[in-house]
């Protein structure tokens, strides 16, 4: 039996619970997703089937992609893919669609993730520091303490034999999605 869905995160709102207090929740579109490929021990090795989310324009799609989806009966190819391993051999059939009707009202569900990445980032949005005191503030106290005139994070100045920052540190770097 399969029990697992591809969704979309939509967003934070807030919801009353039966005691009447205000609960925060995630609004999460789960479905209907499409199955587009059903595999089986004897053909590849495992008990699998591949689910297919949402749908994606046929020009922005390549021809593998779009006889994928007619294979499964699909007139629009799914923009996302998973792959959702079974124990058992799957009953379900090519095109049909799962929904959010496979779960039981209050029933705990596992939500997994992948974040979107911010690309090169500064040392305030990836590690989230104040930066150093403004200029004029620096360079004035820096008769009396020379250490409060360095440089801010991952400026190593002409002094420095290898002016690299080297992971990991606290230097502007790539923030990758996971």
């Amino acid at each position: 039996m399969i029990t697992t869905l591809l969704g979309k995160k939509i967003g934070m709102t807030q919801v009353y619970d039966a005691q009447n207090v205000l609960v925060p929740v995630t609004v999460v579109e789960a479905g209907p997703c499409a199955i587009v490929q059903v595999k089986t021990t004897e053909i590849d090795g495992y008990n699998a089937v591949q689910l297919g989310f949402t749908t994606k324009k046929i020009k922005n799609t390549s021809k593998a992609e779009l006889s994928h989806a007619r294979k499964a009966g699909l007139e629009q190819p799914p923009r996302v893919l998973g792959e959702v391993r079974l124990t058992e051999t799957p009953t379900a059939k090519l095109g049909d669609v799962l929904s959010v009707g496979i779960f039981q009202e209050g029933q705990l569900v596992d939500v997994i993730g992948i974040t979107k990445g911010k690309g090169f980032q500064g040392v305030v949005k990836r590690f989230r520091v104040g930066g150093g005191p403004p200029r004029t503030a620096r360079c004035s106290i820096a008769a009396l303490a020379p250490s409060a005139c360095a440089r801010l994070p991952a400026a190593p100045g002409k002094t420095r034999a290898c002016p690299a920052t080297w992971a990991p540190c606290s230097a502007p770097c790539r923030i990758f999605a996971s």
